[in-house]
């Protein structure tokens, strides 16, 4: 099965050369691998690395956007749909280190399901991987758990879910759907702009069209750590939640989405939510599964400013 790597990146260089160094090791055969990498960047130095790797990947597409026509990372992502020619679209970002067998583990995926695969994802800790020539080598001990990650791939035992809100999970820093499917979908809304939810929303779209989902723990990638504006994110999440929200203003659990966010309800209450309708809301919320970091984060951030 032809494989597609739909990547959009932004002044990132080091930290998507790291991200293909651990592509370029991976044991599915590389000529089945088609690299689509959709750089905004301004300057000449990340187009570098498309000279370096241009030997490593058979089938590589660097799509030069740094004239800074690109405003979103909808708009990115539709570029590389637009120029992908496999049977399968993977979308990863521009930070991430994958395992070996991670491109294995999502083929495998959808030879068994014919669903969206939903991929794992941790934190890695450590800036050094970023400055290495080699397939970066790290210590356990500084990767965690990512915590919306975590919450939402829950909901799955390794088998298509019959949660009624799977699309929580597409996530595009390690989520893979088959062209049939991505066909008939249609292209990610470029209305939303900034950081947040434009995946999301597409899941929605792909949930709508009675796609099913799945997630495969194998399929792992250590999503790099670093630095970011945390005023700027909340704003650009907020905004991007409102226009998903108002977007499908009839769907209850889009409309309690926002609630599960910021922790205000459990994945369980929002699940039963998607099943039976607001009437569930008036008994006690035992559900265990909790998404926090966004609420802790904004309490962190407020503090200090």
């Amino acid at each position: 099965m032809k494989c597609s790597i739909i990547i959009p990146t932004f002044n990132k260089e080091n930290y998507l050369a790291a991200t293909l160094q651990s592509l370029s090791s991976q044991k599915y055969p590389v000529k089945e691998l088609e690299v689509i990498i959709i750089d905004a960047s301004p300057g000449v130095s990340s187009r570098k690395l498309h000279l370096e790797y241009s030997d490593k990947f058979k089938n590589l597409l660097w799509i030069d956007q740094s004239g800074g026509k690109l405003v979103s990372r909808a708009a990115a992502r539709n570029l590389g749909l637009k120029a992908a020619n496999g049977q399968l679209f993977l979308f990863i970002d521009d930070d991430m280190l994958l395992v070996p067998d991670f491109v294995n583990e999502h083929i495998t995926m959808h030879l068994s399901n014919d669903a969206v695969v939903l991929g794992n994802v941790k934190q890695l800790y450590d800036s050094t991987v970023v400055n290495s020539s080699k397939t970066p080598v790290f210590k356990k001990e500084k990767t965690r758990d990512d915590y919306y990650i975590k919450a939402v791939r829950s909901m799955f035992e390794g088998a298509v879910t019959d949660c009624s809100v799977p699309w929580i999970g597409f996530t595009t820093n390690n989520v893979s759907i088959k062209r049939t499917h991505a066909d008939k979908i249609g292209a990610f809304d470029e209305s939303f702009t900034g950081w947040g939810y434009e995946s999301i929303e597409y899941g929605y779209r792909a949930f709508l069209s009675g796609v099913k989902y799945t997630y495969n723990k194998k399929a792992l990638a250590y999503h790099i750590e670093h630095s970011r504006n945390i005023s700027d994110k909340i704003c650009e999440l907020n905004r991007n939640l409102s226009l998903f929200i108002n977007k499908y203003e009839d769907s209850l659990s889009v409309k309690y989405y926002r609630d599960f966010v910021w922790g205000e309800i459990s994945l369980e209450r929002l699940n039963e939510i998607g099943k039976y309708g607001e009437d569930t809301l008036h008994k006690p919320d035992n559900g265990q599964t909790k998404y926090l970091f966004l609420k802790n984060w904004d309490k962190a951030y407020n503090k200090t400013d």
